[in-house]
């Protein structure tokens, strides 16, 4: 008796009528054969895991964005710039609770980054680290943002209309700068930039926007072009694949073909789909070693990953979560980065990775249906191909080498430390600029602490004079006496804004002298690395199977793939029984890659 190749590999297909296919994909990918030779058709890859690269507080990861580099994400209320060592910075308050829409222009030696928080706008500018609230007469409020040719494109709150900003200004708007949708009369829902070319997502139509170049109405309908399928929610879609990706309305999964929506979504996953709040959904896309992804998840349900390569589907699960646990995901530095919904944690997406932050990442496989025309067939044998060479891994974070370091030999902005009070208000006395104390670095190094202590020698100075000492947007004071007066700064966080200073106020001419005994920054020379111990001892995959269309299933069988580094471990399982409609599902547990490439059964057909 001789063993038959039984298909293995394939994509989420799990339809209402079970006997039909319960096929099922978690966490793992699709990959089919590019050559002749392989061992299959295609395999099942390992989806890969989540390193914890930056945490910054426990709150929901609104939105991620890369602007020219500068890595910045908005959790809970707090904008966050982050850092390639893994620390973050805060850079100021984005109100709201719900996602943020974020894009960028580029202006001298930086850009301005438009925050859009579904009412009000906000704009980040990368040269000065500063973040204002967009206050211009003519900016009705966003409800998100998107960018072309040199303006960032809006949707305002109410759904009415769209707008655009002045030229490399994010700041200043026009309220002859507007468009509306004007094929039906549907309220706008979202938008995509693609091609050079805006499109106006509403909820039954879709109008495609160009630049006419003209000085006011600049952007125009394609004329005689609409899309008739709508989005559902406004970050339902996404750009990947040289085209766009879209949630309709309607509940099925577009890709645009030029301008003609192609459904791509199945009837199984639609049956998924309309058992969940469309008008919540969001999406984002992943591009990694070969496989494009758009991903679309469900606040009330999961998590689906269309994958270009394979035009297969599969779903990315978190522990005890019907969804994968990102919020949005962004490329940048080379790598891609994802935002957790809950937590504030910023994940690395990590291939030798087989867990989600040491949680573990279940990876299972439901197969299709092997039947014989009703005919009852009786499986002696069934063996599983799959690769257990990487061991799991257990990350210990290594603390952080942190020292103090003299700041002393720093050239004084005004180049001396015999001061003259001023007469009136307040001035800068002495002064650090922040690109001085970040000259004292080295690549790759952050100030985590600050501390410093003066001794001000003061001269003839009228009562109720003080001096004042501030770093960044802290201050401290002290009341001006006669004779020698001390005053020392506690250690504190370097937040990167503004100067380090002493200030005076005020005085009728009056002199004094600073002599700095102590002015030190800490200095954090590395994120923490990362310890990794394999994994000893027997990994285990469960098998279960279920004999009439995946309506019951038996219990799981444990069966043991070996110790780590056992290249290629055929798994055989035995004495499975008859049956007529066979499915089988395979899933791991443990923290170890284990890609499926081959399921073989030893079958006979029974006498009746």
């Amino acid at each position: 008796m001789r063993y038959v190749p039984v298909p293995i590999a394939g994509g989420s297909y799990k339809d209402d009528a079970l006997s039909w296919t319960a096929q099922e994909t978690i966490n793992y990918l699709m990959v089919p054969a590019e050559r002749q030779g392989t061992r299959s058709s295609a395999l099942m890859r390992t989806c890969p895991g989540l390193t914890k690269f930056c945490d910054t507080e426990s709150n929901p990861v609104r939105g991620l964005h890369n602007a020219e580099g500068v890595f910045l994400a908005v959790v809970g209320q707090t904008l966050y710039q982050i850092n390639p060592n893994g620390t973050s910075t805060s850079r100021g308050t984005i109100p709201g609770v719900s996602r943020v829409s974020m894009a960028h222009n580029q202006i001298t030696n930086g850009s301005q980054v438009a925050i859009a928080n579904g009412i009000s706008g906000y704009v980040y500018n990368t040269t000065n680290n500063t973040l204002v609230q967009i206050t211009d007469p003519g900016f009705p409020g966003a409800l998100s943002f998107q960018y072309l040719d040199s303006s960032i494109m809006g949707i305002e709150p109410a759904r009415r209309f769209a707008f655009w900003s002045d030229l490399a200004d994010a700041t200043s708007y026009n309220t002859l700068n507007q468009a509306e949708a004007e094929a039906a009369p549907d309220k706008l829902v979202g938008q995509v930039v693609t091609h050079a070319e805006w499109w106006l997502m509403g909820e039954r139509t879709i109008e495609p926007f160009i630049d006419t170049g003209a000085n006011t109405g600049t952007f125009q309908r394609q004329q005689g072009t609409v899309i008739e399928k709508g989005l559902a929610a406004p970050f339902a879609a996404g750009v990947l694949d040289n085209t766009v990706f879209w949630l309709g309305s309607d509940g099925i999964v577009y890709r645009a073909n030029g301008y003609t929506p192609m459904r791509i979504s199945t009837h199984a996953i639609e049956q998924a789909i309309s058992r969940c709040d469309i008008s919540r959904a969001f999406a984002f896309v992943y591009e990694d070693r070969g496989h494009s992804i758009f991903y679309l998840t469900f606040q009330d349900g999961p998590t689906f990953g269309y994958d270009v390569s394979s035009g297969e589907w599969h779903r990315r699960k978190s522990k005890d979560l019907e969804r994968w646990r990102l919020n949005d995901l962004v490329n940048w530095n080379g790598a891609w980065y994802g935002g957790d919904f809950s937590n504030g944690i910023i994940y690395r997406l990590d291939w030798d990775n087989a867990s989600e932050n040491g949680d573990e990442m279940e990876r299972s496989r439901t197969s299709g249906v092997l039947a014989d025309n009703g005919n009852r067939l009786i499986v002696n044998r069934l063996d599983i191909v799959i690769d257990t060479g990487q061991p799991s891994v257990v990350e210990t974070v290594t603390a952080p080498v942190i020292e103090w370091r003299s700041a002393l030999g720093l050239a004084w902005s005004n180049g001396a430390t015999t001061v003259t009070l001023p007469t009136t208000g307040t001035s800068s006395l002495i002064r650090v600029t922040q690109s001085q104390i970040h000259s004292l670095l080295a690549p790759g190094e952050t100030i985590v602490g600050l501390r410093a202590s003066g001794t001000m020698n003061i001269g003839t100075l009228a009562s109720g004079e003080n001096v004042q000492f501030s770093w960044g947007t802290h201050s401290q004071s002290q009341a001006a006496v006669l004779g020698v007066n001390t005053l020392t700064l506690p250690e504190t966080a370097w937040d990167g804004i503004g100067t380090f200073s002493f200030f005076g106020s005020p005085s009728a001419g009056g002199t004094y002298m600073i002599n700095m005994t102590q002015f030190d920054i800490q200095v954090q020379t590395s994120a923490g690395g990362t310890t990794v111990t394999e994994f000893q001892g027997q990994t285990k995959l469960d098998m279960r199977y279920s004999k009439d269309g995946g309506h019951n299933w038996s219990d799981w069988r444990q069966i043991n793939m070996g110790s780590t580094g056992e290249f290629l471990k055929k798994l055989t399982i035995s004495r499975l029984g008859i049956g007529r409609e066979w499915m089988f599902e395979f899933r791991v547990t443990d923290r170890v890659k284990a890609d499926i490439i081959a399921l073989n059964a030893m079958i006979e057909q029974a006498n009746s």
